[in-house]
């Protein structure tokens, strides 16, 4: 059974809502709709100034489950007044309704900007969010309209449907926010996060490894250092997530420039020993091995587009999974066997080379491709290899 399929069907034991939100983010059938989807997305947030005021990065935290309160609650109090306020209460319920109706603007307009940055299963729940508040949307303007021609009833009776199509498109909202983490908000929270966790554990910052001057290195400083990088890819990518425009540009280029270096690092030095190490099990190394060849592919066709397209958006998204798949694959199969099997001698090169990486300050020329620096850095590290 492959991940996908296990993910899809979900625990036996897990409710009934979880499993249709995996099947719902497996539904490869939506994906003919993502590329009109797409134009609409672009339409709204298309440029670096809507992108950054329509996602909040000036605020540093989402500006759309905010927002979604504002017509929401106006709804849910016009039902309150249709239910419980009698004749007097119309004229106020049919204000509200209205208001409500006014404050939709703004929150479609931040939801397709945040739609615009996630990944392809939350894009197909994200349609069917964006079709069921239409609906619901849809219905609220009927029942404004019939309590206008007097017809109360049946504009109650639209404004109750309404809210439990929005109440089932708030579900999927919730499940994209709290579940799948769809909302922007500033890189700092999470190198903050990183950083608390990484010195609660005991570790020290990513400003070097740091180990008793008194014994040899070892395969536990390496796997340390590696870690280390990890978390500053990650916070790359993050950086890359939260800008647009030129910035985006220069920030893609650096996340380029310290993969490379660091990629070149692990292919001389830790891949080798790790691969010597693993015996006859599964060979899980020539699998990182090979997906790292598959990611170098992947950054070429990011390559191709400009990082504020549409296109860009899920290539990235896309690239993104596979990097966090690789990195926890080399945290939980590769690193273990370094800091059992690496020698003192393999640990001292590995480590010279990850600091080599860590601080390479040679520049790549303008338009280098990944595929070109990777190569570049692999040939600076084995001449300092073969000096240790």
């Amino acid at each position: 059974m492959t991940l996908t399929q296990t993910r899809t069907r979900g625990a036996p034991s897990a409710p009934l809502p979880v499993r249709a939100m995996l099947r719902l983010e497996q539904a490869s059938a939506l994906d003919a709709w993502l590329g009109s989807a797409g134009k609409l997305a672009d339409l709204v947030a298309g440029s670096p100034t809507r992108q950054r005021v329509l996602t909040g990065r000036w605020l540093g935290h989402s500006l759309h489950p905010a927002l979604t309160d504002v017509p929401v609650g106006l709804w849910l109090s016009t039902n309150v007044l249709d239910l419980a306020g009698g004749a007097r209460s119309r004229p106020a319920a049919r204000l509200l309704l209205g208001l409500g109706l006014l404050s939709v603007g703004p929150v479609v307009a931040t939801g397709w900007a945040e739609w615009r940055q996630a990944a392809r299963p939350q894009q197909r729940v994200g349609l069917v969010h964006a079709a069921l508040n239409t609906v619901a949307v849809v219905l609220n303007i009927l029942s404004w309209a019939e309590r206008r021609r007097g017809r109360f009833g049946r504009g109650t009776a639209l404004c109750l449907a309404a809210t439990s199509v929005s109440g089932s498109a708030a579900f999927l909202g919730g499940h994209m926010v709290a579940a799948r983490d769809v909302s922007s908000h500033h890189p700092d929270f999470d190198r903050g996060v990183n950083a608390m966790a990484t010195a609660a554990e005991g570790n020290p910052l990513p400003n070097g490894i740091q180990h008793d001057g008194d014994r040899a290195p070892s395969g536990d400083d390496v796997a340390a250092m590696v870690r280390q990088q990890h978390a500053r890819i990650v916070a790359l990518v993050d950086a890359v997530q939260d800008s647009v425009g030129p910035e985006r540009e220069q920030r893609f280029a650096a996340l380029l420039s310290v993969l490379a270096r660091h990629e070149a690092a692990e292919e001389l030095a830790i891949h080798p020993v790790a691969a010597a190490g693993q015996g006859d099990g599964t060979p899980v190394i020539s699998q990182i091995i090979t997906a790292e060849e598959g990611m170098t592919q992947q950054i070429g066709r990011l390559e191709l587009f400009d990082v504020d397209t549409f296109e860009f958006t899920v290539q990235f998204q896309l690239f993104e999974e596979a990097l966090s798949s690789h990195a926890a694959a080399e945290e939980g199969h590769e690193l273990p066997l370094l800091e059992s099997l690496m020698s003192a001698d393999q640990a001292a090169t590995a480590l010279s080379l990850l600091r080599a990486a860590e601080h390479d300050s040679e520049p790549a020329s303008t338009g280098t491709s990944f595929a070109t620096q990777v190569q570049q850095a692999r040939e600076r590290y084995r001449a300092l290899a073969h000096h240790q």
